[in-house]
C-alpha cells in the first residue's frame, strides 16, 4: 500500500523475498491451526516470528531515517503508520459493525460494539483479554475481531519503541546495551508471567515486548555473512516448533 504525500520522503529498504516466505508460510500454519480447532501448535510460534520481523523491519527503517537525516522525525513516522493502517483498518471495523448490528441478540451485538471500539483505539488485547487458549486446544467464542489483538500489541510497541531510540541514538554506546536489557528485563517477566497467568500473558505488551525488541536488536547489530546452513536449520526449527507443543509458551 502507497504511503501517499509521505512516499517520497520514507526510507525504502526495497523487496525482501524472504520475508514475504516467511510471512506467507506463517499465515498457512494459522489457517491450518484454526481449521484443526487448536490442535496444531504453531499459531503460538507463527505469532512470535511474526512480531519478530516485525521489530527487525520498523527499526531498519529508523535507522536509515536517522542514517540518512541526522534525526527521527517521530510526527512524520507516526503520520506514515496512520496513513497505511487507518483506511483498511477502520473500513474492516465499520462493516464487521453493520454486519454484527444486522444479525444475533442483543448480546453479541453489545460484544461487537465494545470489539469495534476497543480495536479502533488499538486496546483490543487490554480491554477484551481473550477467554480461550490457542495452546490447549480451546474453541475461540464467536468474535470476527479477535485476530486484533497482535495488530493493538504492535502498535502500543510502536508508540514506545521510536522515542527510545530517539533517546539512546544520542548516546550510541548505550543503544545496544539498553536494548538487550529491555529485552531480557521483559523475557524474565513472560517466564514469569505464563507460569502465573498463561492466558492473559500470551495478549499483553509487555511479556511480548521481548520479542519485537529482539528483530530490533538484530537491526541494530553490524551486518555480517551468515553460514550456508543457518537458513535450512532455522527454517527446520520453525517447522518444529508449529508440531510440537511447548508449554507454558513463550
Amino acid at each position: 500500500m502507497s504511503d501517499g504525500p509521505f512516499r517520497s520522503r520514507a526510507p525504502k529498504m526495497g523487496f525482501v523475498a524472504p520475508f514475504d516466505g516467511v510471512r506467507g508460510f506463517g499465515v498457512i500454519i494459522v489457517v491450518l491451526e484454526h481449521g484443526a480447532d487448536g490442535k496444531l501448535a504453531g499459531v503460538a510460534s507463527i505469532v512470535d516470528l511474526f512480531f519478530i520481523i516485525s521489530g527487525f523491519l520498523i527499526t531498519t527503517l529508523l535507522l536509515e531515517e536517522y542514517r540518512g537525516t541526522g534525526r527521527l522525525n517521530l510526527r512524520e513516522f507516526y503520520l506514515r503508520r496512520a496513513v497505511r493502517l487507518f483506511p483498511v483498518l477502520y473500513a474492516s471495523l465499520a462493516l464487521v459493525f453493520v454486519a454484527g448490528m444486522l444479525v444475533g441478540d442483543a448480546a453479541f451485538q453489545a460484544q461487537v460494539r465494545n470489539d469495534v471500539a476497543s480495536a479502533g483505539l488499538y486496546v483490543y488485547h487490554v480491554v477484551h483479554p481473550v477467554q480461550y487458549s490457542m495452546l490447549t486446544g480451546g474453541r475461540p467464542p464467536a468474535r470476527p475481531l479477535i485476530q486484533l489483538w497482535s495488530l493493538s500489541v504492535e502498535e502500543q510497541f510502536y508508540l514506545l519503541w521510536p522515542a527510545l531510540l530517539v533517546v539512546l541514538l544520542r548516546r550510541r554506546r548505550l543503544l545496544l546495551p539498553a536494548l538487550a536489557a529491555l529485552a531480557l528485563a521483559s523475557f524474565a517477566l513472560a517466564q514469569w508471567w505464563v507460569r502465573a497467568d498463561n492466558e492473559l500473558a500470551f495478549y499483553q505488551v509487555l511479556p511480548r515486548f521481548w520479542e519485537l525488541a529482539a528483530g530490533g536488536i538484530v537491526a541494530v547489530l553490524p551486518p555480517r555473512p551468515m553460514p550456508r546452513w543457518l537458513a535450512p536449520v532455522s527454517l527446520c526449527a520453525v517447522v518444529a516448533a508449529c508440531v510440537v507443543p511447548i508449554e507454558p509458551f513463550p
